[in-house]
């Protein structure tokens, strides 16, 4: 990553029979697929990651890659994003081809689409692939502008139950999206979702709500939403939750009691980062919550300034 490799250098990888990863990511490739094509087994076949983030002039080209694809038997991990628009319909490709595939575990999707909505066949093409696929772990959709869009791709959930982490950051999701999740986790007896990114969205109280009956949530990202409410730390109600990052602004001694206390008395809960403009009240607390909760192996805490603050059981200790 971050060299000069172009299209023409990818000859010389294809003579290293043993390569297992290929991150491409920051350079100026500008086409990926005829070379690959060159020797797909001595390349593709012992391929487990590759990544082509912010190749900005790439250009995917459909039926090489697409052959690649086929080749790659031991792949498990791809990550393509931050590049150019025009390969749509190429990634289009590659999520039937993962919706088929029982070996890849993890896929990331960010920023194909920041300005415009992807096309309804593109997010078809996320549904189908969530719906059928066996095998993907982890999903990263950030900042793909998905708004209305999420309501499908949160709907495939009722029938998958191999996705255990799903990135929506930068999508404006809101409550009423955030139902849908609900709904699939209702419907679908064997809903895997552990940890969910939410970073930069539109939640408010309702929606913390909904994730408050996710009861197979153990990760949550709630940081920069509207979501400043109190209600946030109803969060470490949830049975699994381990690690939680929220945003808390309130300058109510009853509520930061209540936080405090629902913090001392979460015993899944081993990481906790809130951003808050109550340092002084909170601050003095914490090694309280250490104390009490031996669960809890670090609080990370960002006040004036964005200054980070941790603490942890170690230190205390």
């Amino acid at each position: 990553s971050y060299n000069k490799i172009t299209e023409a250098s990818l000859i010389y990888l294809t003579h290293i029979y043993t390569l297992q990863t290929l991150n491409l990511a920051q350079n100026p490739v500008t086409i990926f697929g005829s070379e690959m094509d060159i020797y797909p087994k001595t390349v593709s076949t012992q391929l487990h990651k590759l990544y082509l983030d912010r190749c900005d002039d790439l250009y995917l080209l459909s039926f090489y890659f697409t052959e690649f694809l086929h080749q790659a038997k031991n792949l498990v991990d791809i990550s393509i994003g931050f590049n150019n628009p025009n390969n749509l319909d190429t990634i289009k490709g590659l999520l039937n081809w993962v919706r088929d595939n029982n070996q890849l575990k993890s896929l990331h999707l960010p920023c194909l689409s920041k300005l415009e909505p992807l096309s309804d066949d593109f997010i078809l093409a996320i549904y189908n692939m969530l719906k059928e696929n066996k095998s993907l772990e982890h999903l990263n959709l950030t900042n793909n502008n998905l708004k209305d869009q999420s309501i499908k791709i949160m709907l495939a959930l009722r029938h998958n139950n191999s996705l255990t982490s799903l990135n929506l950051r930068g999508n404006e999701i809101d409550d009423t999206h955030l139902s849908f999740l609900l709904q699939a986790y209702n419907e679908n007896p064997e809903f895997n979702i552990q940890e969910l990114n939410l970073f930069d969205n539109k939640v408010h109280e309702q929606g913390v709500n909904y994730l408050c009956e996710i009861l197979t949530l153990k990760e949550i990202n709630l940081r920069a939403n509207p979501a400043f409410l109190p209600e946030n730390h109803k969060l470490m109600q949830l049975p699994k939750i381990e690690s939680l990052t929220i945003d808390y602004v309130n300058y109510n001694s009853n509520s930061t009691g209540q936080f405090v206390t629902q913090a001392e008395q979460c015993n899944s809960l081993k990481s906790l980062t809130f951003f808050t403009r109550m340092i002084p009240t909170i601050e003095l607390r914490i090694p309280s919550i250490l104390s009490i909760n031996s669960n809890i192996e670090q609080i990370r805490y960002y006040g004036f300034g964005n200054k980070l603050n941790i603490l942890s059981s170690l230190l205390l200790n």
